[in-house]
């Protein structure tokens, strides 16, 4: 009980301190740019699971939606989390498969 106490306090303090003009201003700009950050990871994530289901059955729709956006095209042909697992799983024949998707885009 005495722990949750502390804890209540501790967390009172740290509140009252991220209220101060100077601190609350960083702590909301590293908080909107801590999430640009996790939506882009979310939107790279998203890319990589497309590259999987275009390598699968062709969805040729799907590339041509890519294809057609400009900043779509860049991001997936761009993609960290691909080119991380093309490093890692290079001599793998699922890995050529899905890189065969990204190259298919690339044209």
């Amino acid at each position: 009980m005495t722990i949750f106490a502390l804890l209540a306090v501790l967390v009172g303090m740290l509140d009252l301190l991220s209220k101060l003009p100077g601190l609350n201003m960083i702590n909301k700009l590293s908080g909107g740019i801590l999430g640009g950050v996790l939506g882009l990871a979310y939107v790279f994530i998203g890319l990589t699971v497309l590259s999987i289901i275009i390598s699968m059955n062709g969805a040729t729709e799907l590339v041509a939606h890519i294809n057609g956006s400009s900043v779509g095209r860049y991001l997936y042909l761009n993609n960290p989390i691909m080119d991380l697992l093309n490093n890692n799983i290079e001599n793998n024949h699922f890995w050529r498969i899905i890189t065969d998707a990204k190259n298919m885009l690339a044209k």
